[in-house]
């Protein structure tokens, strides 16, 4: 809402800028008129009569591309909508947006009318057809406009890099895990009412099953949370602070892999040993922890060994730490991707859930909807009654996940592309007028021996240094913006120097092509057609 509110604004200074321009070349129609008799009211009208036409075409035309925009947008699927939300062009919209037009209507017939209703003497003037002072107030007038139109695009130009960089830094962090060619399916059997023993031999025939499939390398179950995901959590104390009050017990995502899971995800052991056979119900419970949860146990101590208790089913449980891996985002690559990843791992043997995750690696060139039909039908012969829900590869998810953060970076990138060219706009048409207004000047310099160069630097010079205060006000104003996007983009904004490094750089090239093709243009011209013309 922001960024489109800045858009807003910048739209409005660049047309403000433009009916200016066009206001200069009606001062002598305007003076005719209050000669002949016509009131500041009858021209104002005519003024405002203009502008409401010039909105209400824009609306028309700007809810026509709303409308196609919204269809391109919907059909794409760049974001999934839950089903409570809709997004429609609705009577409200179209009442906010005419409303907005009528508001810009007014603003561009006001402007004018502020300068072509001078006092009597500017109109007597502009009936001479002298170019006095005015004129060039009016360029610096027109040139403050340029500045803060820059300005705002410095600032839509910065946050729009540091969603980019946010995206890039999103799709760049991974889940701490091998994601290659993972097929994923949820199994839910709780309904089933299964006993332990019953969940583990389900389990166990499940994998079986999929590992016959034509085109699995590899099947493993995952419980109970999804892969990737760690909603479900275990409440842990050590031993010797076994009741310590809440806030200082450790809270960790729970996972129940198969044995040897971890090492196939990629999830290194770095102390201890793996879940093996013997970690079955009968023997003692133990578990492997994160590294960053071992540090938050026992910080300074190798974790290995040592005994945690747990409450399951309102049991205390009482267990012991037989590995160390390294950290996987299972909970936090969405929201804190950066903080300590504190997970827990049980043997699933010890800890089988009636909700698991069936994820097969599957091979190259292999037929992933085929192989997604064929594990939802060995789940079927194994218990018609179980359901099988999203079955999507772990790449399809991720690229799901990322979709608000690409949408971000796409809307506010074109945000940012179409404030550069109306910013460019803007320069060039006042540089254009101004090179107009002094075109006597520049006629008499070059026939008296101005260099081309000379005169193309001095118009450059002037235009860009409307572009430095504009840069200048800019890179101030986008400083609290990058606070408050701290809060919003993936991964904070430690980019945010070398961002403001790549906007201030392009704005100044941007401007130095608006500013050299107006010079360009009045070099070319010949100083004696100048002077015979003027």
């Amino acid at each position: 809402l922001a960024i489109s509110a800045l858009v807003f604004l910048l739209v409005t200074v660049n047309l403000v800028t433009l009916v200016l321009l066009r206001a200069t070349g009606r001062r002598s129609e305007a003076a005719v008129r209050r000669a002949l008799g016509a009131g500041r009211a009858r021209i104002v009208a005519q003024l405002m009569a203009e502008s409401l036409v010039l909105a209400a075409a824009g609306w028309a035309l700007g809810t026509a591309l709303g409308a196609a925009g919204l269809e391109l947008f919907t059909a794409s699927g760049a974001v999934r909508l839950p089903d409570f939300a809709s997004v429609a062009l609705d009577g409200r919209v179209l009442a906010v947006t005419a409303l907005a037009s009528v508001a810009l209507a007014l603003v561009l017939a006001v402007a004018p009318a502020v300068d072509l209703l001078r006092p009597a003497a500017g109109a007597a003037e502009a009936l001479r057809g002298g170019r006095g002072s005015a004129d060039f107030r009016r360029v610096r007038v027109q040139g403050a406009l340029v500045a803060t139109e820059v300005a705002v695009a410095c600032v839509l130009l910065v946050g729009a890099g540091l969603f980019l960089d946010s995206f890039r830094t999103l799709r760049e962090t991974g889940y701490g895990f091998d994601t290659e060619r993972l097929l994923l399916s949820r199994v839910d059997v709780r309904s089933a009412e299964y006993a332990v023993d019953e969940l583990r031999g389900f389990a166990d025939a499940l994998v079986a099953g999929a590992a016959a499939l034509p085109g699995a390398a590899d099947v493993f179950v995952w419980s109970p949370n999804r892969l990737g995901h760690g909603n479900q959590v275990d409440i842990l104390t050590r031993e010797g602070r076994w009741d310590v009050a809440p806030q200082e017990r450790i809270e960790a995502s729970l996972h129940a892999p198969h044995p040897g899971t971890l090492a196939r995800l990629g999830i290194r052991l770095l102390s201890g040993r793996d879940f093996d056979a013997s970690d079955d119900p009968e023997g003692p419970r133990v578990a492997l922890v994160s590294e960053s949860l071992g540090r938050a146990l026992w910080p300074g101590a190798d974790p290995v060994g040592r005994r945690m208790q747990t409450v399951d089913e309102g049991r205390r449980i009482v267990i012991e730490v037989v590995g160390v891996v390294s950290d996987a985002r299972h909970r936090t690559r969405l929201i804190e991707p950066f903080e300590p990843q504190r997970d827990v791992y049980y043997p699933f043997a010890q800890h089988a859930r009636g909700v698991m995750t069936l994820a097969v690696r599957y091979d190259e060139g292999a037929d992933v909807a085929a192989l997604g039909d064929g594990v939802r039908a060995v789940v079927h012969e194994l218990d018609p009654r179980a359901p099988v829900f999203e079955v999507t590869t772990m790449g399809a998810r991720m690229r799901e996940e990322e979709g608000p953060a690409r949408l971000g970076a796409v809307l506010v990138g074109l945000y940012a592309l179409l404030a550069v060219a109306l910013a460019a706009l803007g320069l060039y048409g006042v540089l254009a007028h101004g090179v107009q207004l002094q075109r006597r000047e520049i006629g008499i310099r070059m026939a008296l021996g101005a260099a081309r160069g000379e005169v193309i630097r001095r118009i450059v010079r002037r235009g860009m240094a409307m572009t430095a205060g504009g840069l200048a006000a800019g890179a101030v104003l986008a400083v609290p913006g990058v606070r408050l996007l701290d809060a919003v983009v993936y991964g904070g904004t430690e980019g945010a120097p070398a961002v403001f490094g790549v906007v201030l750089a392009a704005l100044a090239l941007v401007a130095l092509a608006s500013c050299a093709i107006p010079a360009g243009r009045a070099v070319r011209v010949p100083p004696s057609d100048v002077l015979r013309a003027d």
